[in-house]
């Protein structure tokens, strides 16, 4: 608009000039020591318009030197501002305050860029419509994909956080965190396939260390239904290896033993139990410390030990192991339950095993597994998150 503008007057200008020419017809006299000129209006203009042009043609050259080193500094002050938005970017995503702030302190040296102020918006004031007009911004995206993924799965919309993250990942393939987000919302869509791929991704970035990409492979083999591949992964893993103990019932009590050995559970050790067949149930007990002579100190020795005790009916040995399950660890549930029950077997006359009872409702869940991301604590080994959602990481 402004160079129409501009044209237009610089038009009118020669109209005008045109006209008056016309108009008021005669000589220029130029007087220079005792030298004299006569030149007339028309020629004088157009002398003065040829001297412009000549002036304009030998200046090309340093004017367009000029205009590159000015287009070069405003293009290297886009790159920086462009790269100053990037790093705020994949530091409010991996919410790396330092690195934020250090991006920052960067900015204040060059011109100010819209996503930069924006991200540090966002950081201090994190609203919706932030994230909308960060959203907007192509080097910005992230963040507010980010910040709608948390959404989606907060409220526990997978399917739409998938959609979310399929935009994402076609930008963005390489983002840990990212990577890692996907992890939960495709195994929980059940989508094996995509999270095979993405645990594949992240293991070539470096992102998780070799033995729980291992892990993590082998449960999404056994999901996948190739069980064969997922127990010569990581047989010790307890859904496998109760999974392939039933196909293979002759080697069913070696298979659980070493399960037992990395990852003890609960329902390991009963169908440790069921594969040794019909014992006396002291021989049950002698298996038992067998199974936790490795860690006798481990809070699921105690338990199995004290319960595998007060079946075969050794009560002295099955108190022995619960005291000294309270003198290692604080009173929980199952083992509050465990001296009610022993109470009520060996002193039915007392009201012994109603005051453990009581104790067993405001004693704490028995825990002996934790998710490494939010450190929620479960009873036995899962593979999914019960509160966070992410898969794999019970340990």
């Amino acid at each position: 608009m402004k160079t129409l503008l501009r044209f237009i007057i610089l038009v009118l200008i020669i109209c005008a000039g045109a006209w008056a020419l016309n108009e008021y017809t005669g000589l220029i006299t130029v007087t220079w020591l005792g030298y004299e000129i006569q030149i007339s209006v028309f020629n004088f203009v157009l002398l003065c318009l040829v001297a412009l042009l000549a002036f304009r043609l030998i200046t090309f050259p340093w004017r367009c030197v000029r205009w590159l080193r000015k287009a070069f500094r405003k293009s290297k002050d886009n790159e920086k501002d462009r790269f100053i938005a990037q790093t705020l970017t994949i530091a409010l995503a991996d919410n790396d305050t330092y690195k934020a702030v250090q991006a920052k302190r960067a900015d204040k040296f060059f011109a100010p860029h819209t996503a930069a102020n924006l991200l540090i918006k966002a950081l201090l004031t994190p609203t919706a419509d932030v994230y909308r007009q960060l959203e907007a911004l192509p080097e910005t995206d992230l963040v507010a994909w980010k910040y709608q993924l948390e959404q989606e799965i907060r409220l526990g919309r997978f399917v739409s956080a998938q959609e979310i993250l399929e935009r994402a990942l076609l930008k963005y393939k390489h983002v840990p965190w990212l990577l890692k987000t996907a992890m939960t919302v495709y195994t929980y869509n059940q989508v094996w396939n995509k999270a095979l791929d993405v645990l594949n991704t992240l293991y070539k970035i470096k992102a998780i260390p070799a033995k729980r990409y291992t892990e993590q492979k082998a449960l999404l083999l056994f999901y996948m239904g190739q069980l064969k591949a997922a127990f010569a992964a990581a047989p010790y893993l307890p859904p496998i290896a109760l999974a392939w103990a039933k196909q293979n019932p002759k080697k069913a009590t070696k298979i659980l033993q070493k399960s037992w050995e990395t990852y003890p559970t609960i329902e390991v050790y009963r169908a440790y139990m069921q594969s040794l067949g019909h014992l006396e149930p002291q021989a049950y007990y002698r298996k038992a410390e067998q199974l936790t002579a490795k860690e006798p100190n481990s809070r699921l020795g105690f338990f199995v030990r004290a319960q595998a005790a007060l079946s075969a009916g050794f009560y002295r040995q099955a108190r022995e192991e619960l005291d000294a399950y309270l003198e290692h660890y604080t009173l929980s549930v199952p083992v509050a339950l465990l001296y009610a029950e022993l109470e009520e077997q060996e002193n039915p006359a007392t009201e012994k095993a109603m005051v453990w009872t009581q104790k067993a409702k405001t004693a704490e869940p028995l825990a002996f597994y934790h998710c490494q991301v939010c450190g929620h604590p479960t009873s036995d080994y899962v593979t999914v998150c019960p509160q966070c959602h992410n898969f794999g990481e019970c340990v």
